[in-house]
């Protein structure tokens, strides 16, 4: 049902022979438009289900009408290829629907990933602002002939406090779930070799489905991806 090609995630199915004819197709394919495993298998499943319906709806009215596997759309009544081509459109229609929504669902989230990143550089200009302020006046306090040393401790302080905060974090390298397999495993000295082994079929199924990547880098949406796989 999913396929990964290099412009990313498909969903593809075969059309029931009995109502090739009707479809007009002998697969269906579509492009998730994703490369991430856990949002193209939450996309299909939509996608399925809205095909389960047209497939179940073409054999039902094919029963009802009794005809052989082999007869020929264009022998059908005109009404008869109406009620069809109603199914495949209102298919078409409905596909489109799910695939616009996505779309708004994945701007939604850019922009809010935009506004996010406005929101932090706009806090950095205040920032850089009030540090430009405070040192301004330190040079103002020493020029004066009594300057007071509690004040210019506690601006220097607030200073330092500011530029620490515009400082880039430094954060160690998170290793990979790969990597860090065998470490756990090796905590496991006491633990059945049956035990292990569910470990290990756990972990081997946890990246095919999630991908390995440093541990770090994980969500909760690879964890949901995971649980319904």
């Amino acid at each position: 049902m999913l396929i990964r090609l290099d412009s990313g995630y498909h969903f593809r199915r075969a059309v029931p022979s009995h109502i090739r004819d009707i479809i007009g197709k002998r697969e269906i394919w579509h492009s998730l438009g994703t490369t991430k495993r856990h949002k193209a298998k939450s996309y299909a499943c939509e996608i399925y289900a809205i095909t389960e319906r047209l497939f179940s709806s073409a054999t039902r009215i094919m029963e009802e009408l009794t005809e052989s596997e082999t007869f020929i759309m264009d022998e059908l009544p005109d009404d008869v290829r109406e009620l069809f081509a109603s199914l495949i459109k209102t298919y078409r229609h409905e596909i489109q629907t799910l695939k616009t929504k996505n779309k708004q669902q994945e701007l939604k989230h850019n922009l809010h990933a935009i506004e996010l990143i406005q929101e932090t550089e706009k806090a950095k200009d205040i920032a850089e602002q009030g540090i430009h302020l405070l040192q301004k006046t330190i040079k103002n306090i020493k020029q004066l002939k009594t300057p007071t040393a509690t004040a210019l401790v506690d601006i220097q302080s607030q200073i330092n406090e500011m530029k620490a905060f515009l400082k880039p974090q430094e954060t160690k390298p998170s290793p990979l779930f790969s990597e860090s397999v065998p470490i756990f495993l090796a905590t496991k000295v006491k633990a059945k070799s049956t035990v292990i082994k569910s470990y290990q079929m756990t972990f081997r199924r946890f990246l095919e489905v999630c991908g390995d990547k440093p541990i770090r880098d994980y969500t909760g949406e690879d964890a949901g991806a995971f649980r319904a796989c």
